[in-house]
């Protein structure tokens, strides 16, 4: 049976570890313990959020919703174990100062591209032919 984070012999100058369950590298604040010598399932920082989830951790990516929609900038982003006001998940808005364009949003003929797919009114534009001689 091998040595577990909690069985490290004491030494005369130890280091405090946190237990890392989900491996993300973040340890969990409420878990710590001295050891002469990091061993797996340990880290020294004590910032995870949800040490059960290593999705969950202070690098978790927020991006930017200033138009409400549920989808956020890109470009705009925090780091964060939850989500700052005004900031979400998902990444994929093109237009977030209009909250009717979003990749949920039904595209209509008005030349943007309502629906985020790259596609301005696709499949809503009917080609005219011009009848000159009436």
């Amino acid at each position: 049976m091998g040595t577990t984070w909690n069985d490290v012999t004491p030494c005369a100058a130890p280091t405090t570890y946190y237990q890392d369950l989900d491996g993300d590298s973040f340890g969990n604040p409420n878990a710590a313990i001295q050891a002469c010598m990091p061993m797996a399932g340990l880290v020294l920082n004590n910032q995870d959020c949800n040490d059960n989830n290593a999705a969950i951790n202070p690098n978790t990516v927020w991006y930017a919703d200033a138009d409400g929609d549920g989808f956020g900038d890109i470009n705009v982003t925090q780091d964060a174990c939850t989500a700052p006001v005004g900031f979400v998940a998902d990444n994929t808005d093109c237009d977030d100062a209009n909250a009717a364009v979003n990749p949920a949003a039904v595209e209509v003929c008005n030349l943007i591209d309502d629906n985020c797919d790259g596609q301005i009114d696709e499949g809503l534009l009917i080609t005219f032919y011009a009848d000159a001689d009436g």
